[in-house]
């Protein structure tokens, strides 16, 4: 598989690292920095000609594409700034109509020096929690208990009604009312995770959560943001990703006796996790189960399910299929028979479980759709983001980065899953009445899942 391909969902993607996302709905980043006409022009050609290049539908390439480039680029000649180029770019790669097509603006990426820097230095911080959708209430899903938002008393289930200025819970509900099921459902996802951009910032600085009280009313807490738990880690054009893994193990009662049941979180694919992911799978493989857990998980290195699916699969067995314009890769497990110590050992064969929800995105999709269409994991959760295509990063003439399409996927059963998403083995809606008692329904029914799978192979 080509290693340049980065599978982030795009929108994850921007409005983690904006604080808004960059959809065809949204302004993208302001910017006054003056650009000429010569570059102005020069970075609409380069972007339409990389597209009209490598865009695995034909069809649409044949019966639009050229209309667009005629109608848009006298807008690209007369634009004096950054920001009103930007507003030409979008409506142009917009109009393709699927996921993994957006730019970076080159204030947020790693060669240039300032804001990325100040990420990686460790100036970067959040509040230390995570919200979702229940229903139609945006809740706080999972806090960090080292973190600012736990000493501030934040619990998961509270209901967050307004972030700073914004009033996210209103403008949730507003998405009720837009029309079609697949629109919604992004709005929906594209608003959640604007949400938790705002979380985010500068350590140090503060952000103003307005929640609903328990008896009525709404209660405001100001919050200092802490550093940011985890790594900040870059790869290739992409702006810095805060990288983190959390390996666990539950004990579960049966009559023979406890089933250990080995947990691994990790949320992004990149490859400074590859090594800490590779441990945990050393230290449970014996274990009677394995819960991996991609929950808010937007992708990263289409490259690593192959190794990641190889402690898993004995074979080299089709994980799933890139159709790219001239060619067909095969996207296939790497059995890993050596472990972190150089020894000697065979993949894992007990039971494993995928724990999903809508910000599950592309390289997370890659790989739960082909375990699951092996029939080597059951998946556990929500329907996930259905942003599934692999992607390249390349930089344009203003210094912008474009993220750009190039095939299309199917998973092991040739199933597509982008627009679509992973559908659940068995669904498991967010609650928030759960999640105030300290249920996460989700992970419980994945780790008993695997305990009986253990129970039943005896």
């Amino acid at each position: 598989m080509n290693s340049r391909f980065v599978c982030v969902s795009c929108a994850s993607l921007a409005a983690a690292l904006l604080g808004r996302p960059l959809t065809p709905q949204q302004t993208p980043i302001a910017s006054s920095l003056v650009i000429t006409p010569a570059v102005a022009i020069a970075t609409f050609d380069s972007v339409w000609a990389k597209i009209d290049r490598t865009y695995y539908d034909t069809a649409f390439l044949g019966s639009r594409w050229k209309v667009l480039r005629d109608s848009l680029r006298p807008l690209a000649a007369r634009a004096n700034t950054n920001a009103e180029l930007r507003g030409v770019l979008q409506s142009l790669i917009s109009s393709v109509g699927v996921s993994h097509f957006g730019l970076i603006p080159h204030e947020l990426s790693p060669a240039i020096a300032g804001a990325s820097n100040a990420a990686v230095s460790g100036e970067a911080g959040n509040i230390g929690l995570s919200l979702r959708l229940a229903g139609n209430e945006l809740v706080v899903w999972k806090v960090d208990t080292g973190g600012p938002a736990w000493a501030n008393g934040i619990r998961p289930g509270m209901a967050v009604k307004r972030i700073d200025k914004t009033p996210v819970a209103a403008d949730i509900a507003q998405l009720a009312h837009v029309d079609g099921e697949a629109v919604r459902r992004q709005a929906r996802l594209t608003a959640v995770m604007h949400a938790n951009a705002q979380l985010a910032g500068t350590a140090g600085d503060t952000v103003t959560i307005e929640i609903a009280g328990a008896r009525g009313g709404t209660k405001s807490i100001a919050i200092a943001r802490g550093p940011v738990r985890g790594t900040m880690s870059r790869f290739g054009n992409l702006p810095p990703l805060n990288a983190v893994v959390d390996v666990s193990e539950r004990l579960v009662p049966s009559p023979t006796g406890p089933k250990r049941i080995g947990v691994i979180a990790f949320s992004v694919w990149l490859p400074v996790v590859a090594r800490d992911i590779d441990k945990a799978f050393d230290r449970f493989r014996d274990a009677d189960g394995v819960v991996i857990d991609l929950r808010g998980n937007p992708g990263g290195v289409a490259g690593m399910v192959a190794g990641i699916a190889g402690h898993m699969l004995d074979s080299t067995y089709m994980l799933g299929t890139l159709i790219q314009r001239t060619q067909v890769l095969r996207l296939t497990a790497n059995p890993r028979r050596v472990s972190t110590d150089a020894q000697p050992v065979k993949p894992y064969s007990g039971p494993v479980a995928i724990v999903m929800d809508p910000l599950s995105g592309s390289t997370s999709e890659f790989f739960a759709a082909g375990m699951q269409g092996l029939g080597r994991a059951h998946i556990v959760g929500e329907t996930s983001a259905g942003a599934a295509l692999p992607a390249l990063m390349e930089r344009l003439p203003n210094d912008d980065v474009l993220m750009h399409a190039v095939a299309d996927l199917t998973d092991s059963k040739g199933r597509r899953v982008e627009g679509i998403g992973v559908i659940p083995d068995q669904v498991v809606p967010l609650r928030a009445s759960a999640l105030a008692g300290g249920i996460d329904e989700a992970m419980e029914a994945a780790v008993r899942w695997a305990a009986d799978q253990s129970r039943r192979s005896q």
